[in-house]
């Protein structure tokens, strides 16, 4: 199902700041340990750690330190400006056409507040940039991310002549202040306006992502964890073709930042285990990227049915019976169509895989155990779920990929569709929102009717004078009056057109689920020129 819903708003556009995340300078870094926790330490009057006081003994020892900010190495007492750096973050993916995730990192060793703006460009249109306003407390660090769309002309290569030639985005990141000229450019650690760096473009067929480490490590959760991402390689390995390959993303024990898009460079994304539903905001990003085309495999065998419910939503269509141990089994492959037949498959380890016995609600059941279900699929919106109930081991075969699982593979790893655009529709539906108000056909009607009246009452008294002669005058004196008149109102009709924001949605519905993709289009106009 497919709506449109448009919104006029007689205002200009304002900067919404979105959510970030701050941490203590201390403490550590939300993009490396993948948490969202504040952590506090006791801090001296000014905001900064207390240094110890240390004795002076005669006139040539060290001057000593003050407990309202840090020296630097040259022994003097100034405290570096606040600084802002741009570095990768979440999927630390760029696909060429696709958003990215970049994190912006705050640092402010003053003893007050500060507020930076960090601009970035990608590429070499200056033209389009992204840019993220960030308040620091004093004598703190401070975390955001920023969304980037990485155009589809910024292809690089580099690299040395006898090597395979890499594909490079170069990023350009600026760090502006307010002054009473307006803004400026801030110099940055190295006393430069503007730095660059280069990203890496992934130019793979597929991209995919896991997330198998729980948030509380134990020797045997990270022994499944290298388990199972064993198994992922090797079966990953068969399906790719082409010279690069960047190998899977790790998503940081399940965290997601906070972004519009945040998955939006992966084609699969794999879950092993809880960790992710304890960020509620990564479960509606995972949903998202699923209903837009995105491919994902939930291990039933070692997430709990609460948790599968909570983050697919009306998708769940199985039911757990119980969990076996099995040592020796068979695996059979349905047949896909009429003409094809069951494949079987003699799997036999020493110790024992783990099985979920499930019944489920779906017809697209791939494989099979004694009749139980180990693989099945399920549609959701424009992408698909892929489950398994069987343990990751039980589908290698002497430690090689086993036919079942390149029945799998076939089918999961490969390129998401990306979903349709719908800019140029909504674009001309925008175009008709913004506009001034054409003057009523009254208004003109009443100019017109009193030109008449002029011209009926003047002829009439020139003709009493007999002096017709006259309505080569008059003629043509009210014809050049109205037209006066109707220029005039039109002048005065488009001379008051607000400031406007027309804001039109493209809302698509999938049957049997409880979210809704929705894509927005923004038509601005202003008055006055002016940088958005």
């Amino acid at each position: 199902m497919l709506a449109v819903c448009v919104n006029a708003l007689p205002s200009l556009a304002q900067t919404q700041e979105s959510n970030s995340q701050e941490s203590n300078s201390q403490g550590t870094d939300a993009q490396g340990s993948g948490t969202r926790k504040t952590q506090d330490s006791v801090l001296g009057d000014s905001g900064l750690p207390a240094q110890a006081e240390s004795k002076a003994t005669g006139e040539n020892d060290k001057t000593q330190r003050s407990a309202t900010g840090p020296q630097l190495s040259n022994g003097s007492s100034e405290v570096p400006t606040p600084t802002v750096t741009v570095a990768n973050a979440g999927s630390s993916r760029h696909v060429a056409g696709r958003w990215s995730t970049l994190s912006v990192n705050g640092l402010n060793k003053t003893s007050e507040d500060a507020e930076e703006m960090s601009v970035v460009t990608v590429g070499d249109e200056s033209s389009l940039q992204y840019g993220r306003r960030l308040w620091i407390p004093a004598g703190s660090k401070r975390q955001s991310w920023l969304a980037v769309q990485i155009p589809d002309d910024v292809l690089r290569s580099g690299g040395s002549p006898t090597s395979t030639p890499e594909i490079y985005a170069e990023l350009t990141m600026m760090q502006l202040r307010e002054t009473e000229r307006g803004e400026e450019f801030k110099a940055n650690a190295v006393g430069m306006p503007k730095g660059k760096r280069r990203l890496l473009l992934s130019s793979e067929a597929y991209r995919t992502g896991t997330i198998l480490s729980p948030r509380i490590n134990t020797r045997d959760a990270e022994y499944q964890a290298g388990v199972i991402s064993k198994t992922l390689y090797a079966v990953s390995d068969s399906q790719r073709s082409g010279a690069q390959d960047l190998g899977m993303v790790d998503l940081n024990r399940g965290f997601i930042p906070p972004t519009s898009k945040p998955l939006d460079p992966l084609d699969q994304l794999i879950i092993a285990n809880d960790a992710v539903l304890a960020d509620t905001v990564g479960v509606r990003r995972i949903r998202s990227w699923l209903n837009n085309g995105g491919r994902l495999w939930i291990m039933v065998d070692r997430i709990s049915p609460e948790s599968v419910q909570k983050l697919i939503g009306d998708a769940m269509c199985y039911s757990v019976v119980d969990e076996v141990e099995l040592n020796d089994f068979q695996i059979r492959v349905r047949a896909q169509h009429s003409s094809s037949q069951d494949v079987f498959t003699d799997m036999t380890f020493d110790n024992s895989i783990r099985m979920s016995r499930v019944v489920v609600d779906t017809e697209d059941v791939v494989c099979d155990v004694d009749g139980w279900p180990a693989a099945f699929w399920k549609p959701v919106g424009e992408g698909e779920v892929l489950f398994t109930t069987l343990g990751a081991r039980g589908w290698l075969l002497d430690a090689k990929i086993s036919p079942p699982l390149k029945a799998l593979a076939s089918r999961f790893f490969v390129s998401k569709l990306d979903p349709p655009e719908y800019v140029a529709e909504v674009s001309q539906v925008l175009d008709g929102e913004i506009g001034y108000k054409i003057p009523s056909r009254g208004n003109v009607a009443l100019v017109l009717l009193m030109q008449i009246f002029a011209v009926v009452v003047g002829g009439c008294l020139l003709m009493y004078h007999k002096q017709l002669q006259g309505l080569a005058v008059l003629v043509p004196v009210s014809a050049l009056t109205a037209m006066v008149v109707l220029v005039a109102m039109g002048r005065l009709n488009t001379s008051k057109v607000p400031s406007t924001i027309a804001t039109g949605q493209i809302v698509r519905t999938t049957p049997d689920s409880a979210t809704a993709g929705v894509s927005s289009v923004a038509a601005i106009y202003s008055q006055e020129e002016r940088a958005l």
